[in-house]
């Protein structure tokens, strides 16, 4: 690694720690206020979540930062989506058992593991379901672009008992999804993506959630999906 690169990387490392501790201040600060407790809210920090993705993947200085020239052609086409207008969200859960059986089907074997870490492996399991099937379908190209257009908030929500996710929908655009995972004291860590599927993206939304469903099933998952607005 020659010296331009190791001090992009060293400015990089620098930015997600601040980026990181940022989180956490805020998050002590939502912590001290009351905290919503509105049927909308998952709904409303996803929403607040895609607006982030939207900002990174249009700004140029973003992607100067993070990203090689080569993978530009793909900033591009998320740039043209139209995610102004949201015209479905669906809620996607799993059961204990289906990530069991996925854990067991990926060659884990769970029993190895002790109770706490394999709520930790549960839980990352989560957002490691669109990275297979980005990585299978899409590419390497596309992979690296959903890994770098990530964004991540902290903030109260008691009554988020079970990790779950909400996939926004968008007429002609890559959809995006939101996970939320509950922690202490009514904490909930939200992560977003760009889900660079082309099947998903061409569906319209009678369509949806049955293409939806059909890649679950590729990884051997019949999740339940709702669709909530």
């Amino acid at each position: 690694m020659n010296q331009k690169s190791t001090k992009k990387l060293t400015g990089i490392l620098i930015i997600f720690c601040l980026a990181l501790m940022l989180t956490a201040c805020n998050a002590a600060k939502e912590k001290n206020d009351k905290p919503k407790t509105d049927s909308d809210m998952l709904y409303n920090k996803g929403l607040e979540m895609v607006s982030l993705l939207n900002e990174m993947a249009a700004s140029k200085e973003y992607r100067t930062l993070f990203t090689p020239d080569d993978l530009s052609h793909i900033f591009e086409e998320l740039v043209k989506g139209d995610y102004e207008n949201c015209i479905a969200v669906y809620q996607v859960n799993i059961s204990d058992t289906q990530l069991l059986s996925f854990l067991t089907l990926s060659g884990l074997e769970p029993d190895a593991f002790s109770d706490n870490l394999l709520s930790q492996i549960t839980q990352k399991s989560y957002s490691s379901f669109f990275t297979q099937l980005v990585a299978r379908q899409s590419g390497t190209e596309a992979l690296a672009v959903s890994s770098i257009l990530a964004c991540s908030s902290l903030f109260v929500y008691e009554d988020l008992k079970e990790c779950t996710m909400y996939i926004y929908e968008y007429t002609n655009s890559y959809p995006i999804v939101v996970y939320f995972y509950p922690g202490e004291d009514g904490a909930v860590l939200a992560t977003a993506n760009y889900i660079l599927l082309d099947d998903l993206k061409a569906a319209d939304e009678a369509a949806f959630s049955e293409a939806l469903t059909k890649q679950f099933i590729l990884l051997g998952i019949s999740p339940d999906i709702t669709k909530i607005k």
